[in-house]
């Protein structure tokens, strides 16, 4: 899966190796980004070496995703989606990583129970997630951070 960190001019990737090894992916950081960032891997003792790259974090995807936002937009109400492998979209404003593990309980949950045919419905697995903040105002220019700059 990978899981995308939205802003206006920078990107950062945060792309799963397993269960629980992630690597973010960035490039064309705003300052509050790169603030952001470096802030986030100085909690694990990592630093991030140029303007692009990546690096490798010992955490899960959908939390490193989470905690990146939360250092880069701070405690600005966030909307989250994640698109699954049966086309599923799923979308919330809650915490990430509990609502993230509540739809998994869910579909492994559906994917046990038997139906009549005596088979197993497929456990979709997540391909795609984005978090982007909300804006405080909506036309025709949102309040983002990166636009002080």
């Amino acid at each position: 899966m990978i899981f995308h960190i939205c802003s206006h001019w920078g990107d950062i990737e945060v792309e799963a190796h397993g269960d629980d090894e992630s690597t973010i992916n960035y490039f064309k950081l705003t300052p509050i980004e790169r603030e952001g960032l470096d802030a986030y891997l100085k909690t694990m003792g990592l630093e991030r070496s140029g303007a692009e790259g990546n690096i490798i974090v010992p955490h899960p995807v959908v939390k490193v995703g989470s905690d990146l936002g939360e250092h880069i937009h701070g405690n600005a109400r966030k909307l989250t989606a994640i698109r699954f492998s049966n086309g599923e979209v799923q979308v919330t404003r809650e915490n990430v990583v509990p609502w993230y593990q509540q739809l998994m309980n869910k579909f492994k949950g559906l994917a046990s129970e038997v139906t009549t045919t005596m088979t197993h419905a497929p456990v979709p697995e997540p391909v795609a997630a984005v978090q982007t903040p909300i804006p405080k105002r909506g036309c025709p220019m949102p309040d983002m951070t990166e636009l002080r700059e």
